[in-house]
């Protein structure tokens, strides 16, 4: 299921339904750039509930309506529903109820607005952008106010201090931005366009690394190769020569930033706290393998982590508490068990289908941002696997991801039917060079204008 636009029945201003539609988008885009700050629920409330609301207007008016290709939108609505059928056992039900809307359902929305209102592929650039800028800005802000702070800000870890502001979901925000960067570096026409983004890549980069985020660095490290392996896995030579050129930044960023290298020292990952979490967590699933203990992420500190750590051998015992699994399979089954994990993973099975599908495509546009989208989503789920993915401003990223992949994949079912059900005829042979056919960024409806490839 998904929210696609369609003609009005002449009830309303045509021009009107164009300005509430635009207004979506503006909505929907404001929030996806305010995603990485903090202090600004204010304004991330009035855009997404200005969002819902205007949508639900477009649809009454039938300008909307609900398109039921998509697999994505159903797994989705699965998972949505097994995550509400935990509430009935969970150990925290006022708290799952809380989370299932607040983190789950929210997020879902989310996606079915960005597919129904970012469905061409030039809002879908302009949605890349969007996500790019913001966290340039987020980083440039952060650094800022580190080094007015604390003076020496490779000393320190990036937003580590930063009010409302947590290390590692920041370091994933700035994993997919500089992922997206890269891929315009690499693939825009534009010269400008380039260079704007090989400094928005260097941004974001950096400030990946500044967090010392090892799970964010670990992510960073696989999408990058991911990426140039899928752009350029047809000419070795060139994937050689840019995966050495990002080896050898990677290894300088390394060597000048001094509290990654401690961090990275072998000791220190070998005592790691997340060690002792990853213990306590299997524990826990153990008692609840298959249904889990709850939606409610509140329940995993406040009282299984006091019950459980005591299964834990006395070596591996900490004073401190901890709020999350800090892995989003432990994360997803101790809340939900096997079940809740195996509906998890569908969608994610799902997500990498359609990017392999958009690698296969005959549109150019498709195959290039397939490549981008699977190569982001593999350095989330790595940064997942030592962090949280799977709710907060990092969620907001993995849930763009799969909207983003569902949009390829629509824009790429709607060209084959396009040529399936319009083949050129005999004197219509399309060459090199020739006219193509797209979808116009209209807003209330679809229309094809001619294009050059």
């Amino acid at each position: 299921m998904q929210i696609l636009p369609t003609d009005n029945d002449n009830r309303v201003s045509p021009r009107l339904l164009r300005r509430l539609n635009g207004t979506v988008t503006l909505f929907v885009g404001l929030y996806i750039f305010l995603n990485p700050f903090p202090h600004v629920t204010t304004l991330q409330e009035i855009s997404f509930y200005g969002a819902i609301l205007l949508s639900l207007v477009l649809i009454i008016f039938g300008s909307l309506k609900f398109s039921y290709k998509n697999p994505m939108s159903f797994v989705l609505l699965i998972y949505l529903c097994c995550s509400a059928l935990s509430i009935l056992w969970s150990i925290d039900k006022p708290n799952s109820i809380h989370d299932v809307y607040a983190h789950l359902l929210r997020y879902v929305l989310l996606y079915f607005l960005l597919v129904g209102f970012y469905f061409t592929q030039k809002k879908l650039t302009i949605l890349s952008w969007v996500i790019v800028i913001s966290s340039v800005m987020f980083s440039t802000w952060g650094m800022a106010y580190f080094y007015n702070v604390f003076g020496k800000l490779a000393r320190r870890r990036l937003l580590g201090s930063l009010p409302g502001s947590a290390v590692n979901t920041g370091a994933i925000i700035f994993l997919f931005a500089a992922i997206i960067s890269l891929f315009f570096v690499l693939k825009d026409r534009s010269v400008y366009r380039r260079i704007f983004m090989l400094v928005c890549f260097l941004q974001t980069f950096l400030a990946t690394f500044l967090t010392a985020s090892r799970g964010a660095l670990a992510g960073l490290t696989s999408a990058s190769m991911v990426l140039l392996f899928l752009i350029y896995r047809k000419h070795l030579k060139r994937f050689l020569v840019m995966l050495l050129l990002l080896s050898v930044l990677t290894g300088l960023f390394v060597i000048k930033t001094p509290g990654l290298k401690n961090r990275l020292d072998s000791s220190k990952i070998s005592k790691n706290e997340r060690l002792t979490i990853w213990h306590v967590s299997i524990e826990i699933i153990k008692d609840r393998p298959l249904h889990g203990f709850g939606f409610g992420m509140e329940a995993f500190g406040d009282t299984l982590w006091g019950q459980y750590k005591t299964k834990v051998p006395a070596n591996w015992v900490t004073e401190e508490s901890f709020k999350h699994p800090h892995n989003f399979i432990l994360d997803v089954m101790v809340r939900q068990g096997f079940i809740g994990f195996a509906c998890f993973a569908l969608v994610l099975f799902f997500a990498f289908r359609m990017g392999l599908s958009a690698l296969s495509s005959g549109d150019r546009f498709i195959r290039n941002y397939g490549a981008c989208l699977t190569a982001a989503l593999v350095g989330g789920l790595v940064a997942g696997l030592f962090g949280k993915i799977v709710s907060g401003e990092s969620a907001v990223i993995l849930y763009a991801i799969l909207a983003m992949m569902t949009i390829l994949h629509n824009l790429d079912d709607d060209k084959n039917r396009q040529v399936h059900d319009d083949p050129p005829g005999p004197d219509q042979v399309v060459k090199p060079g020739d006219l193509v056919f797209k979808r116009n960024d209209h807003d209330t409806q679809h229309s094809l204008v001619a294009e050059k490839p």
